[in-house]
C-alpha cells in the first residue's frame, strides 16, 4: 500500500480522511527536517517601486537587471546570482524561456547589455 520510497522501509499507519488513504511515514534522522543545517527559502525582497500584488513590473526589472550584471561583471558574480534567482521566483518560466529565445533570436524587446540605442539606424 506504501510507495516505494528509498531507504523506507514501511509505512507507519494508514489514515483515511474525507474518503482518501494518506500514508505516514516515520521521520527518520536523513529527512530535510531534521538535518542539522536549515533549509531556507527566500524569494525577491518587497520593493516600494512596484507596490501593488501584480508583480510583473518587478520580474521585467529583475530579469533586465540580472542581465546588465552579467554584461558588467559575469554570470558567477554573487550580486548576479541573487539576481537571477529574485528574476527566477518573481517570473513565470514562459517569460524566461521566451525572453531567452527571443535574446538569442536579437529580437529582444527590452534593453540589451551592450547595445548602444538607435545603433542599426540611420
Amino acid at each position: 500500500l506504501c510507495p516505494q520510497v528509498p531507504r523506507l522501509a514501511r509505512c507507519v499507519e494508514l489514515v483515511r480522511f474525507q474518503g482518501l488513504t494518506f500514508a505516514l511515514f516515520p521521520a527518520y534522522p536523513f529527512h530535510p527536517l531534521h538535518m542539522s543545517e536549515e533549509l531556507k527559502l527566500a524569494t525577491a525582497p518587497a520593493d516600494k517601486r512596484v507596490p501593488s500584488q501584480n508583480q510583473a513590473k518587478a520580474c521585467y526589472m529583475y530579469y533586465n537587471s540580472w542581465h546588465q550584471c552579467k554584461y558588467d561583471f559575469s554570470d558567477e558574480e554573487p550580486q548576479c546570482a541573487k539576481l537571477k534567482a529574485w528574476a527566477h521566483s518573481m517570473c513565470p518560466v514562459d517569460w524566461i524561456e521566451k525572453w531567452e529565445g527571443q535574446r538569442e533570436a536579437g529580437t529582444y524587446a527590452g534593453p540589451v547589455p551592450g547595445e548602444t540605442k538607435g545603433a542599426g539606424a540611420h
